[in-house]
């Protein structure tokens, strides 16, 4: 069930992945990574009620997971829960301060919903020199510093 369940979530059928991880959760209820996908399912179909308990379940299974951090955060951001997000997402980047992804999304955060720009900055500078690759990074940047500079 659980490798059906992620190749439809790669197929981004998540109304089909969502029962199949469900009966994973409840098989395996000690499965850290069902809960996130299952959590990551909710999220993108809109269920985010049900996102937020699955990452909590995952979290109480071990509060060092940094993706469920990251996961969570983006559910605390979708709901309006700004500080909630940051913690998360800074929780994320204490347990592993690579992690891009978190980075990008704390960045994102404070420059777009607190309005944070020496945040956003450092956060997506800290982006930019972990994803090179990452163009849009260097527009962030100019963005931000040329906001700060008026």
């Amino acid at each position: 069930d659980f490798d059906s369940a992620l190749r439809m979530l790669a197929l981004g059928q998540y109304e089909g992945g969502i029962p199949l991880l469900v009966r994973v959760t409840e098989a395996a209820p000690d499965l850290i990574a069902a809960h996130i996908d299952l959590g990551i399912a909710y999220a993108q179909t809109n269920d985010l009620a049900r996102a937020e308990a699955s990452f909590e379940r995952a979290l109480a299974l071990n509060r060092r997971h940094p993706v469920a951090h990251n996961e969570l955060g983006i559910v605390y951001r979708k709901t309006g829960r700004f500080e909630e997000a940051r913690e998360s997402y800074e929780r994320a980047l204490e347990l592993h301060p690579g992690f891009h992804y978190a980075r990008r999304n704390l960045a994102i955060l404070c420059d777009v919903y607190l309005a944070d720009a020496q945040c956003a900055l450092e956060n997506y500078s800290l982006y930019a020199a972990a994803v090179p690759s990452d163009e849009s990074a260097s527009i962030w940047i100019a963005d931000v510093r040329n906001r700060m500079a008026k």
